[in-house]
């Protein structure tokens, strides 16, 4: 994995066509991770970047937050396509209303463990369960009964992220079907896709080197061929796409 803005890659930027896909998550990418998620935003500067390049390439947002969460916070940006739930909620389409009915069936068992444990919060989506444990003040063992509850929910797969099992029905999309679609539909050539998060690891895997160039927030352990040092360096990144890698 090599670093995107180190100065002998930031020629990779400028070989994107311009019908190139500028992809982003949210949480820890566009936005600082906070403790509580709700309080999650842009800088300033972040916002005013991401509105510059979207009068000016194609960009998309790809989160794990729902619809009703993200498109507020996206408000103004002129970002032309906004994916939530992992792909399970788009502005274009309802959900599968069977997803919705089996996320439905286990919110009262996981209310449950969540009182249980100080400092667990539920974070409610139409087509998923988020069970935030940051603040727990054991969450080790938190995780576990999470873990535990989740392994007893009916047609329940779990997505881990940082400090959130996310409680997702077998056969709701992933990131990376969310990604292959938003390429399809577009009739992009190619997709840049910037995440920070297990979850992103999908989209990392979703399309082959030639049409897809993956970005890790972090250098840690991915599928992700290039990374930017943290954060704050997604601005680096935003404006070397907006002004062509100069």
């Amino acid at each position: 994995m090599r670093n995107l803005l180190a100065c002998a890659n930031r020629s990779v930027l400028t070989g994107l066509a311009a019908g190139t896909l500028l992809c982003f998550d949210y949480d820890g990418t566009l936005a600082p991770l906070v403790d509580d998620p709700d309080r999650a935003r842009m800088r300033l500067a972040t916002q005013g970047l991401l509105t510059q390049l979207a009068r000016a390439r194609p960009v998309a947002v790809l989160t794990g937050r729902s619809l009703s969460s993200v498109l507020p916070l996206l408000h103004g940006t002129g970002v032309h396509r906004i994916v939530g739930g992992h792909g399970a909620e788009r502005s274009d389409a309802a959900p599968d209303a069977s997803l919705l009915q089996r996320v439905a069936a286990w919110r009262e068992q996981v209310a449950a463990v969540a009182a249980a444990w100080p400092g667990v919060r539920v974070e409610e989506k139409p087509a998923s369960l988020a069970v935030h444990y940051r603040q727990a003040k054991a969450r080790h063992a938190a995780r576990e009964a999470i873990a535990e509850t989740a392994s007893g929910l009916e047609g329940c797969r779990t997505l881990a992220g940082r400090d959130v099992l996310e409680l997702v029905p077998e056969g709701a999309p992933d990131k990376g079907e969310a990604l292959r679609r938003l390429v399809e539909e577009g009739g992009h050539p190619r997709v840049m896709y910037v995440g920070d998060d297990a979850t992103d690891e999908d989209a990392f895997r979703a399309l082959d080197d030639a049409r897809l160039l993956s970005v890790r927030v972090g250098r840690r352990a991915s599928a992700a061929r290039y990374f930017v040092p943290d954060q704050p360096a997604v601005d680096r990144l935003l404006a070397a796409l907006l002004h062509g890698a100069a």
